[in-house]
């Protein structure tokens, strides 16, 4: 795994569940995750992680960040489409 200084941060989560299945996606492309705060030991850190209080960071290598962007963008228009074609629309913009 890369060292601490060579991770930056692809995104934010509020939710845990959410980071863990972008780390997950993100591995199956084969490239390194590291999920900030995932190895807390500390009961009241984790409370407020948990109660969304605290984001969760999706970190990966410098070198793989574009590579890692892609792949979350893809996911994203991907499921954006489905909600389109699912009638949904949870932007509640109209125009769009």
């Amino acid at each position: 795994m890369a060292s601490d200084s060579d991770l930056v941060a692809l995104d934010s989560f509020s939710n845990p569940a959410i980071a863990q299945l972008v780390a997950d996606l993100l591995r199956e492309a084969g490239i390194p995750v590291y999920i900030g705060g995932s190895l807390l030991q500390d009961e009241w850190a984790m409370s407020q992680k948990l109660m969304g209080l605290l984001s969760t960071e999706v970190q990966v290598p410098r070198d793989r960040v574009e590579e890692a962007r892609e792949i979350l963008a893809s996911v994203r228009n991907s499921a954006e489409s489905a909600e389109d074609e699912d009638g949904g629309d949870s932007s509640g913009d109209p125009g769009e």
